[in-house]
């Protein structure tokens, strides 16, 4: 069962981005809550976050860093609103390859086999 940690992931991106302006704090909270539910979609089938709490803290608070900073500075370059997806400039890209890596272990990679016989 997953454990709701958006808490745990504002209160370290606050940490990480300092100060934030009340507009900025409601912007982090929802963030928060998509990409907790994106990192949650991806960990591996009958893992739960509570297997890897502290990368899944730090890697969702990562990611909600690089999100903010991005909608701060305007390094926005594309936006979907059918199958919601947001573009960034290469900035960001270190902040969620330290994500990806942190939770490597407990992603799924992907690909899956189904009704394969040996």
């Amino acid at each position: 069962m997953m454990q709701d940690y958006r808490q745990d992931v504002c209160a370290l991106a606050r940490q990480i981005l300092g100060e934030l302006t009340d507009v900025q704090l409601a912007n982090l909270n929802a963030v928060a809550d998509a990409v907790c539910l994106y990192v949650n979609a991806r960990l591996k089938k009958g893992l739960s976050n509570t297997s890897c709490r502290e990368n899944y803290v730090l890697a969702c608070a990562l990611y909600c860093v690089e999100l903010l900073n991005g909608l701060r500075s305007g390094e926005l370059s594309s936006f979907t609103a059918g199958t919601v997806s947001l573009s960034f400039g290469q900035n960001g890209s270190r902040l969620r390859q330290t994500a990806d890596q942190l939770l490597a272990p407990w992603l799924s990679s992907g690909t899956a086999f189904c009704g394969v016989r040996a």
